[in-house]
């Protein structure tokens, strides 16, 4: 594109935006990045001299312009628009009739420097003089900022800090890196590959590190991702086990038997048993060990135990005949047991022995299970806190006996439903064998509706002359077989119960004569008694104004006993 102003006009940076935009217009390069480009040359006459060397300015055409501006685009993608092609470009348009009426006018042809010449045709192309040089590099600087900025995701001094401070990080001791990372999460210790080239793999040295996989996020390529690529210690394992991470669950725990494993924990993602491999015994350094829904293998040959095992959770696992030995033998072989939790076991078979748990440092205990697998306690000095959850104890043994291994606990909670040979049980509760000297917390399942369970609760309360809270949760129905009244209550106690509680929690409560009158014996004999709260069950359609009423017009045996209502959201 030929272009000149008017003479005696001033140029600015307007003009030229207008000029580079009917440049952009006539070569077509309007997609894409693009640059232009603006410069300054003289035109050249057929004869090869040019217009405005010295010698020749007499010879000029009138109307040829002394100094003419080009514009160069430069597209990606796209041949650059140079003026000679701009210029072709606009013979296939309509020309503005300033430029019509100046070609027409114009006697001598014009070429543009790179207009194509003939081979035998040379041109001497001259110096610029020295103040033309300055003229030129302005305009290129113009060009420069009028050509369109690229997007940038960070500015470059944003980068620069980021990369100082990380190479300021990285430039720590060994062991202090070590330590950071190892305080994070995997997760964000990925990420810092990211910070700089520096970091790029230096979360594969970690001298220790936890594999937790979210719920719902197949683990079998991380997993074998973070094994292949980190070769310190693993201290945790936990994920949920789906179709294909089963198939290679072996291989794990192969390899982390070799890795120092600490804490292990195994779920599948669907509530399927799977079958777990031998391999798991031989993580002989596993502190914590948390087991669900799977079916326990026998041992390895030269199985030792886990000397420094202190949590053993077994939740709805199956084993085989006779597998209450196997279960002994790893409690047994656990001298730092500090926590066992046994919740709904299979054992395969019918008839059970009778076996102990061993733990001499046990300081909690779940027993949840539908059926005896003649269990009983060892001497367990350290016993703090037990839970014994038999929904519907069949066991023709002494329940008496069975609950006086617990006497050293200072928590303990008794869920006993429906029992099947109540007799028997009547028969050894009357007075437990021994006395719950540390019971401060007791928790109970009774239902008013019987005999046994309401005695089993005078049982208890006798043998625990230091009991501070105690929680009732009823169960049962509505129809009363007995009517246990305010005198049969009152023969029931005896001096030095209740002494010392404080605190009564009644749930789930159909405000039967039978729970009205437990509760009124308690407000009128225990002389700490601070709080009783009560909450009703959902399907009761009892109201509870007329039994509140009651309570509060019951003598009490301590000024400070406060009746609460509760719903049963609130508990």
């Amino acid at each position: 594109m030929h272009w000149h102003p008017n003479p005696g006009s001033t140029l600015n940076s307007q003009i030229l935006v207008e000029a580079c935009g009917c440049a952009e217009a006539l070569g077509g390069a309007k997609d894409g990045r693009w640059k232009t480009s603006i410069f300054f040359y003289r035109p050249m006459t057929r004869d090869g001299g040019a217009a405005g060397a010295v010698g020749q300015q007499q010879q000029q055409h009138p109307d040829l312009p002394r100094e003419l501006l080009g514009v160069a685009l430069h597209t990606s993608g796209r041949a650059s628009t140079s003026p000679s092609s701009a210029h072709s470009a606009s013979s296939s348009r309509p020309t503005p009739r300033s430029l019509r009426s100046w070609r027409s006018s114009s006697p001598t042809r014009l070429a543009s420097p790179s207009t194509s010449r003939p081979a035998h045709h040379k041109v001497k192309h001259r110096k610029r003089p020295p103040q033309t040089l300055g003229f030129e590099r302005r305009h290129r600087i113009i060009a420069a900022e009028m050509a369109p900025h690229r997007l940038c995701k960070k500015p470059r001094a944003v980068k620069a800090t980021a990369a100082a401070a990380a190479d300021a990080l990285i430039s720590l001791p060994r062991d202090v890196l070590d330590e950071i990372l190892t305080r994070l999460k995997l997760r964000d210790a990925v990420r810092t590959s990211a910070l700089s080239r520096a970091w790029r793999h230096r979360w594969e040295s970690i001298p220790s590190l936890d594999i937790n996989i979210p719920w719902g996020q197949p683990p079998l390529w991380a997993v074998d991702s973070i094994l292949l690529r980190c070769s310190g210690r693993v201290r945790g394992f936990q994920v949920d086990l789906d179709e294909l991470s089963l198939r290679r669950l072996h291989d794990w725990l192969l390899v982390l038997s070799r890795r120092g494993l600490e804490n292990l924990v195994l779920r599948p993602h669907e509530y399927n048993f799977f079958p777990l491999h031998s391999t798991v015994f031989c993580c002989r350094r596993l502190v914590s060990l948390d087991l669900f829904t799977c079916e326990i293998p026998p041992f390895p040959q030269g199985f030792e135990g886990f000397p420094d095992l202190k949590v053993l959770s077994l939740r709805n696992v199956k084993l085989h005949e006779n597998g209450e030995y196997q279960l002994e033998e790893i409690i047994e072989t656990s001298p730092l047991l500090d926590k066992l939790i046994l919740s709904e076991i299979c054992i395969a078979g019918d008839n059970f022995i009778e076996w102990e748990i061993r733990a001499p440092n046990l300081r909690h205990l779940t027993i949840c299970s539908h059926v005896d697998y003649g269990w009983n306690f060892a001497e367990m000095p350290y016993l703090r806190s037990a839970v014994i959850d038999f929904w519907e104890y069949v066991g023709d043994r002494d329940f008496a006996e069975f609950v006086a291994g617990l006497v050293q606990v200072t928590k303990l909670t008794i869920y006993t439903y429906a029992p099947v040979n109540r007799v028997k049980i009547l028969e050894t509760l009357v007075t437990l064998p021994c006395m719950f000297v540390n019971l401060t917390n007791l928790k109970l399942l009774v239902d008013f509706c019987e005999l046994a369970p309401i005695l089993s609760i005078f049982c208890f309360l006798r043998s625990a002359p230091n009991l501070e809270k105690l929680k009732i949760l009823i169960c049962g129905g509505e129809n009363q077989s007995i009517e246990a009244t305010e005198e049969f209550l009152n023969a029931q106690w005896v001096d030095g119960m209740c002494a010392k509680l404080q605190i009564l929690r009644v749930t789930e409560t159909n405000w039967l004569p039978n729970e009205i009158s437990f509760l009124k014996l308690i407000l009128s004999k225990a002389r700490l008694l601070c709080i009783v709260s009560v909450s009703h069950a959902d399907g009761c359609f009892i109201s509870h104004e007329e039994p509140l009423l009651e309570l509060q017009k019951c003598t009490r045996a301590s000024a400070e006993a406060q009746i609460l209502l509760k719903g049963p959201e609130e508990e």
